[in-house]
């Protein structure tokens, strides 16, 4: 049974959710294709989603986690997970401990490489 199976098939909801998200997070980190990772059924976690939670906030948050992978890929490869909680903790009552946050040095170095990055964008841009 595969990881996506297991949540689905969770006897906790809420955990099954989570199992979900954080499988589609790590395949996202992984490089799998977006398309492959929209597709997978989200399991139903009544009672412990926000009320205001609606399908498409899954896409929105899969969207906002690729940003967070591609700006810290180099500096700070595991970056991501921290968000992908505070995603996921935004989403319920109940908080956990989050994992922990990437050092400032590693921030620092993701600004500037996506600096360098936008800067070289924009020189090629404005050369064609």
């Amino acid at each position: 049974m595969n990881s996506i199976d297991s949540a689905l098939s969770d006897p906790d909801a809420w955990r099954g959710f989570r199992s979900y998200l954080e499988t589609a997070f790590e395949m996202q980190a992984e490089n799998c294709a977006f398309t492959d990772i929209l597709t997978m059924s989200a399991p139903e976690a009544p009672g412990r989603l926000r009320p205001d939670f609606v399908h498409q906030d899954v896409a929105l948050l899969l969207l906002a986690i690729a940003g967070v992978i591609n700006a810290t890929r180099e500096s700070a490869p595991e970056a991501w997970r921290r968000v992908a909680a505070i995603s996921i903790e935004a989403l319920q009552s109940q908080r956990e401990q989050l994992p922990p946050a990437p050092i400032t040095q590693q921030l620092y170095r993701t600004f500037a490489l996506e600096r360098v990055q936008s800067r070289k964008t924009e020189s090629h841009s404005n050369s064609h």
